[in-house]
């Protein structure tokens, strides 16, 4: 062959087309198809299991199951996508694919660490809030690097090997479509699985009616979980679609009570003579004294408490008003009108609110009528940051006024938001967001918008960004002027601090305290926020010495004394308020209430350590201890220097029943069958408390017993052991239900801007 031949050749074959991946057999196809497609749902199962590993200590064969169906459904699904355009272009949207996937589950990792619970993507618009822990975020992704460098493993190797050994290729219309088959058959099988686990409230009621992100994580993974969030916030949850479907109960006729099963007990001790009751119109301050439901019958003891005159008869006993605490409203105008317009869910809320009983008024109705308030949320409180020898003040006022002895702070689903949202709104929520949602709300029933009313001066602090979670929007629809960091001038020793101090937060507010017009004041501290370490935390550093020389030898681990000495705080805040208050000649006419917004999940970036501390701090064992439901016990006051014995309450009760009670107290009028909460200490009103725990919800409370959901068992507490067995399962079933409603009207009530249904003209 000569040289002309050979450079005709070699103009011939190139000049022929190009041979392309989608001209080869169908068989050679799919055989270079096949790593890449297989790939992609190793690495999702991958990452699942990596990320459950970090999140949670155990791992079931049905959570297998399902992370494993699921996860080959969205594999193919993505090699679908990653095989339509050439190698190229496949390469870098396989990446971006994985590369979010992975991102996702990092986040996860890293959220739960933080927070104790998982993120939501519904609040992705507050995710700028997390600048101002930068410093601490940094510190978890540290303490968890070892996990997120597992996690970006697939990634590298995708980025590394995506081109030459799991190839992209373009493929032709018949293997995409068998992809399209495959995860429409591996989507069928794991819905099957999870309908097949279609117990009272199994895994099919966390995947469709009952999801929460917290419980679906750890039942379906991160990225299923992803999947139905953004399913049900686009197109809602079947819950009620008929009318009528909500099932009455809890109501006069069909309500099986706690006291015929396990006896009759006295949640409230009701000593209305050890109380100093309002006084009697006209007579504000001295020379007579008021019992609770009587006008103006005298006291009958000199100044040194003997007869004055023996042959006096006895007064009467008091005639107590315990009517309903309602108001007037037309639920049956209300349901024929939702029903006319075809609202069905709108028909539902009205049946389920109609059909509570509420609470009654009571003894203590109207005790604090006219008083001043000082409302304080805490943030991440815990009963050990009271000590008698440590903060004096904080432990007169905890068991000289209404000692609550079960009270418990459940974490609703956004730590501080809805901690905060369930303590001003008596109502419970599942995200962050339900703060920023409150602004455009009407919200009738917020304490501030209640006494401002009444004439009362109303404001709320915060020695944090004024507008973290957009309380600048929602705490003036609560009722109050807001005062915070950036819209307020006051005055800090160290104005970068972090946190901020509470004890100059309290000073800084004494001006608005007033002697000559009642007054409410609200906070929420910040002090006690995570990591409460005595290198993370500026107070816990300022007060490690002092504390230490107090109760050092009380705790085994040094972060149990940083969380008691950031929280030494508090002390200082409220005892500032209190002199105050003694300073003007207001202290009697002042009501202190003190609640928190959670527990203190978060004191260290170890989880270890948490354990550790945690079991120091609550006396429990470390191993599970997030699932000991008495690791969310916690500190409530309501004490008025009015009170000169206190009142032991023994009814388990929560954050959302702290305002009806404060409501009645007050001597407010308001309607206690739409509030989700209710008044503590209403005697004939039994307690109950939806309890959510770090990372599994639908466990709940009753004067009685404990239901864990995870166990899906009824703990009777000691004392009321040997109950009927079927009478006991009948009472738990009807609470289970009672729960169930309250879970889904709750939200409902913000959701709907439900309030404004009622009440239209304000």
């Amino acid at each position: 062959m000569n040289y002309n031949d050979n450079q005709y050749q070699r103009s011939a074959q190139k000049d022929a087309p190009r041979r392309r991946p989608e001209d080869k057999s169908p068989s050679a196809l799919l055989l270079s198809s096949l790593p890449f497609v297989v790939a992609l749902p190793i690495a999702l199962i991958y990452l699942e299991i990596i990320a459950h590993l970090a999140t949670f200590s155990d791992m079931d064969s049905a959570f297998f199951a399902y992370i494993t169906l699921f996860s080959m459904a969205s594999g193919m699904i993505m090699a679908l996508l990653c095989t339509i355009f050439n190698k190229k272009v496949n390469y870098i949207i396989s990446l971006i694919l994985i590369g979010a996937a992975t991102l996702l589950c990092a986040i996860q990792v890293v959220y739960s660490a933080f927070f104790g619970n998982f993120f939501q993507l519904t609040t992705l618009g507050m995710a700028g809030n997390i600048v101002d822990y930068m410093d601490n975020t940094v510190k978890v992704i540290f303490a968890n690097l070892h996990w997120i460098l597992l996690l970006f493993l697939p990634f590298v190797l995708f980025a590394v090997f995506g081109r030459k050994v799991v190839v992209p290729v373009k493929m032709n219309w018949m293997l995409r479509a068998c992809c399209a088959v495959f995860a429409v058959c591996f989507f069928m099988l794991g819905t099957l699985y999870v309908n097949a686990h279609d117990d009272d409230f199994g895994d099919s009621f966390i995947y469709g009616e009952g999801f929460l992100v917290n419980d679906s994580i750890g039942r379906f993974g991160v990225l299923t979980t992803a999947r139905l969030e953004i399913q049900y916030h686009l197109f809602g949850k079947e819950t009620f679609s008929e009318p009528e479907d909500t099932i009455v109960i809890n109501n006069d006729t069909t309500a099986i009570r706690g006291e015929d099963i396990f006896g009759p007990k006295d949640p409230v001790t009701t000593t209305p003579g050890n109380v100093t009751p309002p006084p009697a119109s006209g007579t504000e301050g001295e020379g007579t004294s008021q019992n609770p439901g009587t006008s103006g019958s005298t006291d009958v003891t000199g100044s040194s408490g003997t007869v004055t005159d023996e042959k006096t008869d006895p007064p009467a006993p008091p005639v107590i008003d315990r009517s309903p605490q309602r108001l007037d409203i037309d639920f049956e105008a209300l349901k024929a009108d939702a029903l006319a317009k075809g609202k069905t869910k709108l028909y539902n809320a009205h049946t389920f609110f109609e059909s509570r009983p509420g609470t009654n008024k009571h003894e203590y109705t109207g005790l604090f009528k006219g008083k001043n308030l000082i409302y304080i949320t805490v943030e991440g409180w815990a009963p050990s940051a009271i000590n008698e020898k440590l903060t004096p003040t904080l432990y007169m006022m905890k068991n000289s006024g209404f000692v609550f002895d079960n009270y418990y702070c459940s974490l609703w689903g956004g730590s501080t938001a809805t901690g905060e949202y369930a303590n001003i709104t008596g109502n419970f929520y599942y995200s962050a967001s339900c703060i920023k949602n409150s602004a455009s709300t009407y919200q009738p029933f917020a304490l501030g918008n209640m006494l401002s009313a009444q004439g009362y001066a109303t404001h709320a602090f915060h020695n944090h960004t004024y507008t973290y979670y957009s309380r600048n929007l929602s705490h003036p629809n609560f009722g109050y002027d807001w005062h915070a960091v950036g819209n307020w001038d006051a005055t800090y020793t160290k104005p970068k601090a972090w946190p901020q101090s509470d004890y100059e937060l309290g000073l800084n507010s004494l001006p608005f305290l007033n002697s000559d017009k009642p007054f409410h004041l609200y906070y929420m501290t910040v002090s006690g926020h995570a990591y409460q370490t005595f290198g993370g935390n500026t107070q816990a550093a300022k007060h490690r010495s002092y504390v230490t020389s107090i109760i050092g030898n009380d705790y085994k681990t040094e972060t149990a004394l940083s969380f008691i000495s950031c929280q030494y705080e508090v002390e200082l805040m409220v005892k500032a308020l209190y002199d105050e208050c003694e300073r003007l000649g207001i202290l009697e006419d002042t009501v202190f209430v003190l609640a928190p917004d959670h527990f203190p999940y978060g004191l260290t970036e170890s989880n270890e350590k948490n354990c550790e501390a945690l079991a120091d701090m609550y006396g429990l064992p470390a191993e599970n201890i997030y699932n000991n439901y008495k690791l969310y016990e916690a500190p409530l006051i309501i004490w008025s220097g009015s009170m000169k014995e206190p009142v032991k309450v023994d009814k388990v009760c929560s954050a959302i029943d702290i305002l009806p009670t404060l409501l009645n107290l007050f001597g407010l009028e308001y309607d206690s069958r739409i509030i989700m909460g209710q008044d503590i200490l209403d005697a004939g009103a039994e307690g109950i408390v939806p309890l959510n725990f770090e990372k599994t919800s639908y466990h709940f409370l009753t004067d009685y017993g404990f239901f864990n959901f995870t166990t899906k068992k009824f703990e009777v507490f000691e004392q009321y052991s040997g109950v009927d067995q079927n009478a006991l399962a009948a009472y738990v079933s009807q609470k289970r239900d009672y729960l169930y409603y309250m879970r889904i009207y709750s939200p409902y009530i913000l959701d709907s801007d439900y309030y404004r249904i009622l009440f239209p003209n304000g």
